[in-house]
C-alpha cells in the first residue's frame, strides 16, 4: 500500500474513532496494519441498545469514516470501498426497523434499499450532522490519524490523549 492510500485509509479510520468518542460510544478495539497484509478495522460497542440517541450514534459513527476520508481526499471516495460503511449505518437503522411494534419484525435487510422508508430517512438525516460534527473536530481527525501512521494501532488511553489536547 502506498503512502497516499495509507494515509486516506488512516484518516477514514480516524473519523470513525473521533465521532464515536464524541458521541460517547465506546471503542473496543482499533486496528490499523499497513505491512504486507494490510487491515483496517475499528470495533465500537453498539450503543444502539439503549435508547434511540444510541441508535443515531451508531449510524453517526458508521457514517463518519467515509466523511472524514472525503474531507480529507475527495476522489479517493471512488477509488476505495466507502459502501460497507453505509452499509453498517444501514444495519443499525435496520435494528431499529426491526423492533417490535416498529412493523417490519422479522425481516432480514440485505441492502439499504430493503430498509423501510423510516431506516432510509434515519440514515440520510443523520448525515449532515455528521458532515458537521467532523469538520467541527478536524484537528481531532488530523491527530488521531497521524498517531495511526505513526503507531498503526493506538489504545484507548491513546485516543482519550490525543482528543484532550485538542479540545
Amino acid at each position: 500500500m502506498n503512502q497516499r492510500d495509507r494515509r486516506t485509509r488512516a484518516f477514514h479510520e480516524a473519523g470513525h474513532i473521533v465521532a464515536a468518542r464524541l458521541l460517547g460510544v465506546e471503542i473496543a478495539e482499533v486496528a490499523v496494519r499497513f505491512g504486507p497484509n494490510p487491515g483496517f478495522h475499528v470495533q465500537t460497542r453498539s450503543a444502539g441498545d439503549q435508547a434511540r440517541g444510541g441508535l443515531e450514534a451508531d449510524i453517526q459513527v458508521a457514517l463518519a469514516g467515509g466523511i472524514a476520508q472525503q474531507i480529507h481526499r475527495p476522489q479517493s471516495y471512488r477509488e476505495f470501498q466507502v459502501a460497507d460503511d453505509r452499509q453498517n449505518a444501514a444495519n443499525a437503522a435496520a435494528r431499529h426497523c426491526l423492533e417490535p411494534g416498529n412493523g417490519e419484525d422479522g425481516k432480514n435487510f440485505r441492502a439499504e434499499g430493503d430498509l423501510p422508508q423510516e431506516g432510509i430517512d434515519l440514515v440520510n438525516r443523520l448525515h449532515r450532522p455528521t458532515v458537521k460534527l467532523i469538520r467541527e473536530n478536524w484537528l481531532k481527525v488530523e491527530r488521531v490519524a497521524a498517531a495511526l501512521l505513526e503507531r498503526e494501532e493506538i489504545t484507548q488511553a491513546d485516543i482519550d490523549e490525543i482528543i484532550a489536547r485538542t479540545s
